[in-house]
């Protein structure tokens, strides 16, 4: 089955081990399934060397939802659209030499965002949406200054031989986008139609 590798991941610990609290209209199984995910992709456990681990542990998962498209295909069928939020605080480790977000520490959270949103796609269509990065186009708006807390929206653009997602970080305080980018992979197995 396509999901059973992506079920054998740990349950994710803190601050994403309470699915219950994710809104959206996914099962609470999908919930845990995606933030269980989330977590193997930062490597979120003790003893973890992967890159940025401990500052992209902060990351959380606080809604996930699946849509119809508005927009049919050219074969007039609408397609789902997946959409996830996460929340996190800027903080030391996540800065510049300015007292901003670092922007390699930005691109990283909106990569960790638009994967989520892949993953949470492909639970609907029962698909492993792991894959590779061909490309991502990122636009800075504003700075994100020490102790702003960023609200990350992604969203599934496409599916097929390329997946594309888009994603912007606001400051959740005051609304204004701070960082947008438009993330292209290509997935490792073949998508399956809804």
């Amino acid at each position: 089955m396509p999901l059973d590798r992506l079920r054998k991941f740990p349950t994710a610990g803190p601050p994403n081990d309470d699915p219950a609290s994710v809104k959206g209209n996914l099962s609470l199984d999908q919930k845990q399934l995606l933030a269980n995910i989330l977590a193997y992709h930062i490597a979120h456990h003790p003893g973890s060397k992967v890159f940025a681990n401990e500052v992209a542990g902060n990351l959380k998962l606080v809604e996930a939802y699946i849509r119809k498209s508005d927009v049919p295909t050219d074969g007039g069928v609408k397609t789902a659209v997946a959409e996830t939020v996460h929340e996190v605080t800027t903080g030391e480790g996540m800065l510049n030499v300015h007292g901003s977000l670092a922007g390699a520490c930005g691109v990283y959270f909106l990569d960790l965002a638009t994967f989520s949103t892949f993953f949470c796609h492909g639970l609907v269509s029962r698909r492993d949406a792991s894959g590779l990065s061909t490309s991502m186009n990122v636009n800075w708006h504003a700075p994100a200054m020490r102790g702003t807390k960023l609200r990350i929206i992604g969203t599934t653009l496409s599916e097929g031989r390329t997946t594309v997602c888009r994603a912007e970080a606001y400051d959740k305080t005051t609304g204004q986008i701070l960082i947008s980018a438009v993330h292209t992979m290509v997935p490792f197995e073949k998508s399956s139609k809804l």
